[in-house]
């Protein structure tokens, strides 16, 4: 990796923000013409393109990829490495393997170059947050073991605290407390947690700013941080499989989409593309990486385009997230799709338990897990009947207290899931 390259990088992003959308959506197109090429030398694409007759040819503008196949991160698992990487990596190339929420194994490889780019791209999002490059972070990451250290955060610039992401909110707590961060950088589900802790209480830490990844946080749950961290809360989105995607800023307008790093079509279920404000599945492509090309890449989450343009004045489009996961979506016997936002401020709106699960095992039959906190007699009959009072009747509710309630293997506490496919 190179430092220079990567401050250059980062200088060239900052700009980059900053241009009018018909200059971004020309750079886009750019990009995308450039993966198209490589792209159809991969042996996944090839195929597939060839049995949709579609080549890079076809594409002279953004909107001429919705005839391209989407692709799915089953079949890059199954692809990779011959059937999905444009050449073999080289030792500066970085390769990682990463399981998401699906728990799949995936192994990802970015060029050096693309590295470079991508890891400006995200620090685009953190300066534009109000992280200072000597601001001590606490940055909770579920693997949060030593790793050496690069020139600059040898010399004290950009330093992250790796801080091992704990089932215990307390244990989290008391992490922060020692370190008085003036950035912290977790999953809004944990900090939600360590929120709770804190309600009431004369405040131990002073964080500048709390940045939030990862998951899922509704406009309530930012405003419930920003409450009891008496600062700033920010919200980005992100896949290993890209690095940054996306971020808000100061006007909370939406998320600004890194246009320079990713094209993000939203499309509906049949696979056409759906209209600004229209919920639907992003489908992202890359514009970075040539050596693991990702093109029209089904990610999983749902969201619509904001149109109108954000008041700060950036260029970059807006998106704004309505659900996680697919399979974070209940699915009831009369056909109601039953999200995140629309259960989970209500559970946490409740008190007597620190953590909680809701598990969906078939249409009709609901468990919630709880992790009580010894404060609340009746907190799982008040639990059954917020559930029921969002869910209806006619569905099997079983609240369950446990112990613990185990994260994925990144450190995220799954609260909706949906274990059946819909």
């Amino acid at each position: 990796m190179s430092t220079p390259r990567k401050l250059a990088r980062l200088v060239e992003v900052m700009a980059t923000q900053w241009l009018p959308p018909a200059r971004l959506e020309a750079l886009q197109l750019r990009r995308l013409r450039r993966i198209l090429d490589v792209a159809a030398d991969v042996p996944l694409y090839r195929e597939r393109w060839r049995a949709a007759g579609v080549s890079p040819a076809d594409v002279r503008s953004l909107e001429d990829i919705c005839g391209f196949p989407m692709i799915t991160r089953e079949e890059v698992v199954a692809a990779y490495p011959y059937g999905m990487l444009s050449r073999e990596p080289r030792a500066d190339d970085v390769v990682f393997r990463t399981s998401g929420t699906s728990g799949m194994f995936m192994t990802i490889a970015y060029s050096a170059e693309a590295n470079d780019f991508l890891d400006a791209v995200y620090g685009r999002a953190l300066f534009s947050a109000g992280y200072k490059p000597w601001d001590r972070i606490a940055y909770f990451w579920w693997d949060a073991a030593d790793r050496p250290l690069r020139l600059y955060e040898r010399a004290g610039v950009m330093r992250k605290t790796f801080v091992p992401v704990h089932p215990d909110p307390r244990r989290q707590l008391a992490d922060l407390v020692m370190l008085q961060p003036a950035v912290i950088y977790h999953f809004p589900s944990a900090l939600l947690l360590i929120a709770k802790l804190l309600e009431g209480r004369e405040l131990p830490i002073r964080p500048r700013v709390v940045i939030c990844h990862g998951e899922l946080m509704t406009d309530d749950q930012q405003e419930t941080l920003r409450q009891v961290f008496r600062c700033d809360v920010r919200n980005e989105y992100g896949a290993q499989e890209f690095n940054r995607m996306a971020w808000d800023c100061d006007r909370r307008s939406g998320l600004h989409v890194d246009a320079d790093s990713v094209l993000v079509e939203i499309a509906r279920d049949d696979g056409t593309i759906a209209a600004d404000g229209e919920e639907g599945e992003l489908v992202v492509t890359g514009l970075a990486n040539t050596l693991m090309p990702l093109v029209r890449y089904r990610i999983g989450d749902l969201g619509h385009r904001i149109a109108r343009p954000c008041v700060c004045g950036r260029g970059l489009p807006l998106i704004k997230l309505t659900e996680g996961r697919r399979d974070d979506v209940l699915v009831l016997p009369d056909g109601r799709r039953v999200g995140p936002r629309a259960l989970a401020p209500r559970i946490e709106a409740l008190h007597g338990f620190l953590q909680y699960r809701v598990i969906q095992s078939a249409p009709d039959r609901i468990e919630v897990l709880l992790v009580r906190d010894g404060h609340e007699a009746d907190v799982t009959a008040n639990v059954r009947s917020t559930v029921a009072g969002v869910l209806g009747n006619g569905l099997s509710i079983d609240v369950r207290e446990v112990d613990e309630i185990s994260l994925n293997r990144r450190g995220k506490l799954r609260k909706i899931v949906r274990a059946f496919p819909a």
